[in-house]
Formats: C-alpha cells, structure tokens, sequence
C-alpha cells in the first residue's frame, strides 16, 4: 500500500497528518478510513475518507500519470524513429 502512504502525508489539515483508523462503533464498525491524527472531538479534524474511496482515489491518479509517462515515451520514440534517417527503428529498442 504505498500509493496509500502519498495519500496520507498529502492531506493535512491544522498541521496533523491523516492516519488510517477503523470504526468501532455503529452501522460501519470495521470500516477502514483516513482521518487525522489525535482526537477528532477537538473540532480541528475535518477528514473522513473511507479506505476504499483513497485506493480509487490512488488508482485513478496512478492511471493519470501512467497516461502521462505513456504519451511523452510514443513522443520520444517518435522522435528517435524520425531521427534514425531510413524510418526504422535505431538498433537496441
């Protein structure tokens, strides 16, 4: 879960990291969810994000991103095929 880890060093509010908790009481006892650290009854906690909704949250992003690395690498190679003179491919990719 390292995508995870940028998601919760990412959102901060009033200066207190998100940490993972569970619930313990009510309807969704056992649910996982991000909120921040220490007692969220002092009025400065404003994060409730279930576990589930962070890992699409990351998954989503991570999509993003690859789309990203995958439209400069097409460039590149582009590139380097025009840049080879015959339309080939240069030797070794």
């Amino acid at each position: 879960m390292g995508a995870l880890t940028s998601w919760h060093s990412d959102h901060m509010l009033s200066g207190k990291p998100a940490v993972l908790k569970t619930q313990t009481i009510g309807l969704l006892s056992g649910t996982k969810f991000f909120s921040c650290a220490g007692d969220i009854r002092d009025g400065d906690c404003h994060i409730y994000k279930l576990l589930d909704d962070a890992i699409l949250e990351e998954i989503t992003l991570t999509k993003t991103k690859l789309g990203e690395i995958e439209g400069r690498l097409f460039e590149l190679l582009t590139t380097v095929k025009e840049g080879s003179g015959d339309g080939q491919p240069l030797q070794g990719t």
